[in-house]
């Protein structure tokens, strides 16, 4: 969070906390509520998101504001976040392309993966991907590039090497493992070989 504060300072952000313990407003999640003494019957909701404060701040004047926010969401268990609380880096940008807006997060992206990791980063600015082609290609508007699963429309097309589609079938002799193998948006786009022929038309 040092880093993230000493970027984002450097960049003429002001860091502002907004209020905790607020109206319950509409999302994507169930809210987690606390009673009020003072009203009995009604309840604060602990904010999903600091979404009304930060936009408040915009129109009152306060051109760049971040925050690391706390939020609080009733929602199932995600791959990437734990199911009640989690922090997240708030920020708004007034008057702002699009460019400068992907410029400054690259930079701190950059910044926190340079300086708190071994791992080779690629050099500014990333690779960027319009929508359209992450959704043709890839199925997905957040594609893991590390590998090239692209799809293919040629009628036709061996998506995967032949090579490859026997070495990962060498170890797996019943149906149900190559499910596990691969997810189902896969096995769609898999135009195998003739020992996987038949389940191929059964998918």
């Amino acid at each position: 969070t040092m880093e993230v504060r000493r970027y984002l300072d450097s960049k003429g952000f002001l860091e502002i906390e907004t209020p905790m313990l607020v109206g319950s407003t509409p999302e994507g999640a169930r809210d987690f509520v606390v009673p009020s003494r003072m009203n009995p019957g009604q309840f604060y909701a602990l904010p999903q998101s600091p979404q009304q404060f930060k936009q408040l701040l915009m129109v009152s004047g306060f051109s760049r504001y971040f925050q690391i926010a706390p939020c609080f969401r009733d929602e199932d268990a995600r791959a990437d976040r734990s199911p009640v609380d989690f922090y997240q880096v708030d920020m708004e940008m007034s008057f702002s392309t699009q460019d400068e807006v992907l410029e400054v997060m690259e930079k701190l992206l950059y910044n926190i993966l340079t300086t708190f990791s071994d791992y080779k980063v690629d050099p500014l600015p990333f690779v960027r991907i319009p929508f359209n082609t992450a959704m043709k290609e890839y199925g997905s508007d957040k594609p893991d590039t590390r590998f090239e699963m692209k799809f293919s429309y040629e009628v036709g097309a061996q998506v995967f090497p032949q090579e490859e589609i026997l070495k990962n079938l060498k170890p797996y002799d019943k149906q149900s493992d190559l499910y596990k193998k691969y997810t189902v948006q896969e096995l769609p786009h898999m135009l195998v070989n003739k020992q996987m022929k038949a389940l191929a038309q059964k998918i």
